[in-house]
């Protein structure tokens, strides 16, 4: 047991904003059960981990609180304090994106690893650690607005790479703050369609202004979609009709196989009737790029 007076708050705690009212529910949980989990602080006292909960138990009243003391490294120390915040008290994206820099940056063996090592040490998926660190490449308005939670974390890999686009000269500079307005205002009814939107400028970079000037909003994917191409064909558009052609083909392909058993082929000659001839070989061919025509 230590008296909360003795327990100071980590100055590089990579969580810096605690909203007032997760600090009173847990308090109000508190009064109720107790705490149930210890707060880690080191030999100095600093916490290691719990800081809302620590703030929490002050509201409650309580005077001294179990803790566990725990000596540990400055990457061990980031990595415990992160696995923290983003299991049990989720941070902002952005605290979320410096605090995986920061463990990469002072962890040797996590900067080793990679993405993907960094996601199984976390308990996170690989995507999930990307598109955080890619916030960190973002222009300053896009981050100031994802950290306003004005739009979803999962558009930052398609944005980020609209970014990258523009500063390789690929893009045109300004689109992807007209875009990130869009989304702000919400001019897209949900990420579909800001997806949709974002991949169509991928596409044709030379008609992304095109793109960004219709008004999106009330408009299912269908509608986003066909507005889209009346400007110019996406990839998606032409992905959707090569499977409608590649559809038919099958379709066909499966009517031909069962007219074509009906005609004994070694009485008639294929050497000397090219029409069944050809159809024969269409039919063998077929058979070699589509498993359901087997």
């Amino acid at each position: 047991m230590m008296p909360l007076s003795k327990i100071k708050p980590d100055p590089n705690q990579p969580r810096k904003h605690i909203a007032k009212e997760d600090v009173e529910a847990l308090a109000a949980s508190i009064r109720k059960t107790g705490l149930l989990k210890n707060i880690e602080v080191d030999p100095k006292g600093f916490i290691v981990t719990g800081e809302l909960r620590l703030r929490a138990a002050r509201v409650a009243g309580m005077k001294e609180i179990p803790v566990r003391i725990v000596d540990v490294s400055g990457g061990e120390r980031s990595r415990r304090q992160l696995i923290e915040n983003i299991h049990v008290y989720p941070m902002t994206p952005m605290e979320t994106a410096e605090a995986l820099k920061k463990l990469q940056t002072q962890n040797k063996e996590m900067s080793d690893v990679g993405q993907g090592g960094l996601a199984r040490e976390l308990g996170k998926g690989k995507d999930w650690v990307g598109y955080h660190l890619k916030l960190l490449e973002m222009p300053k308005s896009t981050q100031k607005a994802i950290q306003a939670k004005k739009f979803s974390v999962r558009l930052i890999p398609g944005i980020s790479g609209l970014s990258q686009m523009e500063n390789e000269g690929d893009l045109r500079q300004g689109t992807v703050d007209k875009l990130v307005k869009k989304v702000i205002s919400k001019e897209f009814p949900n990420r579909g369609t800001a997806e949709q939107v974002i991949r169509a400028i991928r596409d044709n970079p030379g008609t992304a202004t095109q793109y960004l000037k219709p008004s999106y909003k009330g408009k299912d994917e269908a509608a986003v979609q066909r507005t889209l191409d009346k400007i110019a064909p996406t990839r998606d558009s032409q992905i959707a009709d090569y499977r409608i052609a590649i559809d038919s083909m099958i379709t066909f392909a499966k009517r031909l196989t069962r007219e074509l058993r009906q005609y004994p082929f070694d009485d008639l000659g294929l050497g000397r009737t090219n029409l069944l001839s050809d159809l024969q070989s269409l039919k063998e061919e077929m058979k070699k790029w589509h498993s359901s025509l087997k």
